[in-house]
């Protein structure tokens, strides 16, 4: 009996295993690089607790503030990290596999489309009437078995194409509003002896601040590059002398600067800076005359400063919690003051700042960009000195050879910030 061979070809495609949907809510993602590896935390010195490979779909819970890394849950109540160049946003099906028909044996092909031919398989009949009794047949002797043609089989060749990575940029961009208090304070003695102006003052003043800063910052691996500007304005300020007078007051902060620093991608992230730039307080202050003639006065000068933050060692609720903190000196500096109220020839002023800034994002996977919520502090401190006789018209006395002049500052406010 001639019974058709049937040639079949079995395609085995892995499946991606499945993940206990622990964060049913989060966001997926899917694995593009062939192979990626699991890690404990976002740093390529830590253990890697496992793999995953191209196709496979994971619930993406958050980033990292540099985009490096992205944190997963791997099924089982695991949370791991994986590289960010090695997922992409989205769920996206894997290629189909396609396969090269199988080309049969004309003869073999006959024989499937056929079968079995009907003498061969026919049973035989049981005679009506007895028969003499006929000596045995010896057996036939084994028929040989049908020879079995073998077939190339040929599967066609699937070339996926990858999946672009997802692109993490270089630029970030950071913008803070703030509204708060400001307390800026005043104080100037001199050795004057006129009798129609006052040798000395002191004042301060509370006031409504709103302050606004920009920020620009450019990666390159481990290092970074930084540009800033801010702007406060102190308003609705004022201070009253012995008599009743009421003296109107404005201050205003503005400043820049460059900073060269490093970001380490331990403990969340600890981003170190070096920054050159300039500081300046404005002092406005309405018109009065003799014996308070204050003096309206501008404090300019270069700012040198380190600058240490950490934008996620915590996270609470799945929403990053950082601090920032800065401190630097304004050397040189320069006091100058307005018309007629000069207190000396030859000023010498150097100054110094210091300020903390506390902020936590708002949402646990940002889409673009991250939103916190801050707080801030700042202080800021000027002395000047000024020597020679000031025996012109510029002077507020001319009695006067050695003054001195005092400033300082402190901010509190509430605000928003948002990093891109």
């Amino acid at each position: 009996m001639i019974r058709a061979i049937a040639v079949s070809l079995t395609c085995a495609v892995a499946l991606p295993r499945p993940a206990e949907a622990r964060h049913a809510h989060a966001e997926q993602c899917t694995v593009t690089a062939a192979q990626a590896e699991l890690r404990g935390r976002p740093v390529l010195a830590s253990a890697v607790i496992g793999v995953v490979r191209r196709g496979e779909h994971l619930p993406l819970l958050r980033w990292t503030s540099d985009w490096q890394w992205a944190e997963v849950d791997v099924g089982g109540g695991e949370l791991a990290w994986i590289a960010g160049a090695a997922v992409r946003r989205g769920v996206f099906a894997l290629p189909k596999v396609r396969l090269a028909r199988v080309e049969r044996a004309p003869e073999e092909e006959a024989r499937r489309i056929e079968g079995p031919r009907d003498e061969d398989e026919r049973p035989p009949r049981i005679a009506a009437r007895a028969e003499p009794r006929r000596e045995p047949r010896p057996a036939p002797p084994p028929e040989p078995e049908p020879r079995r043609v073998e077939q190339p089989q040929t599967v066609a060749e699937v070339v996926a194409r990858p999946e672009p990575a997802p692109r993490v940029s270089r630029n970030h961009f950071d913008l803070h509003v703030r509204a708060g208090v400001a307390i800026p304070q005043h104080r100037a003695a001199t050795n004057g002896s006129s009798s129609t102006v006052l040798p000395g003052y002191e004042y301060d003043a509370k006031s409504l601040a709103l302050a606004v800063q920009l920020g620009y910052s450019r990666s390159a691996g481990t290092f970074r590059f930084h540009l800033d500007a801010k702007y406060l304005i102190a308003l609705l300020g004022s201070a009253r002398s012995a008599d009743g007078t009421r003296i109107d007051l404005r201050d205003q902060n503005f400043g820049g600067g460059v900073a060269l620093g490093a970001f380490f991608p331990a403990a969340g992230g600890v981003d170190l800076r070096l920054r050159v730039g300039a500081e300046g307080w404005l002092t406005q202050v309405a018109a009065s005359g003799p014996p308070l003639s204050l003096s309206s006065d501008l404090i300019i000068g270069m700012a040198v400063g380190l600058e240490l933050g950490m934008p996620a060692p915590i996270h609470i609720a799945g929403r990053p919690v950082g601090f920032r903190v800065r401190g630097g000196a304004v050397a040189p500096a320069r006091r100058l003051q307005g018309a007629s109220q000069q207190t000396g020839m030859n000023d010498t002023t150097v100054g110094a700042y210091a300020g903390a800034t506390l902020f936590a994002g708002l949402f646990a996977s940002p889409r673009r960009g991250q939103l916190h919520l801050e707080a801030s502090y700042d202080y800021a401190l000027a002395i000047s000195h000024d020597s020679g006789a000031c025996a012109t018209a510029a002077c507020r006395d001319r009695t006067v050879s050695d003054a001195r002049a005092g400033f300082a500052a402190h901010v509190a406010g509430l605000g928003l910030y948002y990093q891109y």
